[in-house]
């Protein structure tokens, strides 16, 4: 049973079983959930100010996460699984053991004070880099993946303090994280990458082919947020600071992904160590 628009009234009218079960009685079932799905057919405003979550000209606001939980996108996907990693322990051992963090080449993984973590690289290294990423599951545990079937979306909170010309990002999923930079015409992946040549894009990929469209650089030392949802077999969008940069409609990721950001050194830098500093990461999907 749906909700049942009520009719206006004019002054006089019985109001008869009929209509008091089906304006009064049903739509309070409805609206409590009792009566099968509630859908929502505007947006919600989460705070006193006017900032709207979930409407379709920007879907990734500052509310990213509501906008798909409460948000029209409610409807489409009514169970979401949300994985929040915040950052609260001083002990990067705890960490590991809940998500993947790896480093290697002189580069490290720390603690960086209430709410961060930071990795760093050795400019002069080649090869050098760290990365944490959607650890999947342990000891015969359910598969922790995240499917293109299931509307995956993901949300970091980026700081690098330097883009020089030596150093390169990919920030996404990617079917297999490790601490190699990920190629997209040898692997399933979708997500920002920062190339040697200290230039950005949007990349796809699936595996036998690959797409890369450029959008404007962010800036250095500067905090930055970097949204993906892979649209299952539709499109990726790409959201960066709450604005849509790019739409890839080609080559997409199919199956299993995992969430990743990673920092890579090519050597010969010259600087000492550059710096990623992780905030809150949360990653979403449907699974229904």
């Amino acid at each position: 049973m749906g909700w049942t628009t009520p009719v206006e009234r004019a002054i006089g009218t019985l109001i008869t079983k009929a209509i008091w079960d089906s304006d009064i009685r049903n739509n309070l079932r409805y609206l409590k959930g009792m009566d099968g799905q509630i859908i929502k057919e505007d947006d919600l405003i989460p705070n006193s100010d006017s900032l709207k979550v979930g409407e379709s000209a920007n879907p990734w606001s500052e509310g990213h996460f509501y906008s798909l939980m409460s948000g029209p996108r409610m409807a489409l996907y009514p169970a979401i699984r949300e994985q929040v990693i915040v950052w609260e322990t001083d002990n990067v051992l705890d960490i590991s053991g809940q998500i993947g963090m790896i480093a290697g080449g002189g580069g490290n993984i720390s603690m960086g004070g209430t709410g961060q973590a930071v990795g760093d690289i050795d400019d002069n290294t080649n090869g050098s880099y760290s990365c944490v990423y959607n650890l999947g599951e342990q000891n015969s545990a359910f598969d922790t993946s995240f499917n293109v079937s299931r509307y995956p979306y993901a949300r970091f909170e980026i700081v690098i303090d330097a883009m020089d010309n030596h150093l390169k990002a990919f920030i996404g999923f990617r079917r297999t994280p490790s601490g190699n930079f990920p190629d997209g015409t040898a692997e399933h992946m979708a997500g920002f990458v920062m190339s040697a040549n200290n230039s950005w894009s949007c990349d796809t990929g699936n595996a036998s082919a690959a797409t890369s469209e450029g959008i404007s650089s962010p800036s250095a030392a500067a905090r930055h947020v970097f949204e993906i949802y892979v649209n299952g077999a539709t499109n990726v969008e790409f959201w960066l600071d709450g604005s849509l940069v790019k739409t890839i409609t080609g080559t997409l990721p199919t199956g299993d992904l995992e969430w990743t950001a990673l920092f890579f050194s090519l050597g010969t830098g010259g600087v000492g160590t550059s710096y990623m500093t992780y905030g809150k990461i949360v990653a979403q999907e449907a699974l229904s």
